[in-house]
């Protein structure tokens, strides 16, 4: 387990589209009498929704924030790309479209700048592809 979250803060230094590791610790965690040894993973809170609530269409999706996104997953893709490395578990429910504050909403060309794409949960990134699939050009 720590090996993957030292992987994931590796790979997410200095990437936009990938969220952070702000802080790795162990800890005695008491669960109501029970004390459990833990491993905790502090990363950044992102204010927003998994991508699969609005492809699921349980949240409304315009043109405007679908192409976003659209262009963000192949921002991810390229920093993954950059980096060497592949995600292995990229899905709709491990990626969050995060609402920007007014202040940060300044992304020079964004299509739709109060939102932006993030990669959450990379426990299986690695430098090979685990799934049998054929690699496609890249590191996602």
């Amino acid at each position: 387990m720590e090996d993957e979250v030292r992987q994931h803060a590796e790979v997410a230094d200095g990437a936009e589209f990938i969220v952070g590791v702000e802080d790795l610790f162990d800890a005695d965690v008491d669960f109501g009498g029970q004390v459990i040894p833990c491993h905790v993973v502090q990363m950044p809170h992102l204010e927003g929704q998994p991508l699969e609530r609005y492809l699921s269409g349980r949240l409304p999706l315009g043109a405007g924030q679908a192409a976003q996104i659209a262009c963000d997953l192949f921002q991810m893709r390229e920093e993954f790309e950059l980096r060497l490395r592949h995600h292995n578990d990229l899905h709709a429910g491990n990626i969050i479209v995060q609402e920007l504050p007014k202040p940060a909403w300044r992304r020079g060309e964004a299509i739709e700048p109060g939102i932006r794409a993030m990669a959450i949960d990379l426990g299986s990134v690695a430098e090979v592809r685990r799934s049998g699939g054929p690699d496609v050009g890249g590191a996602a």
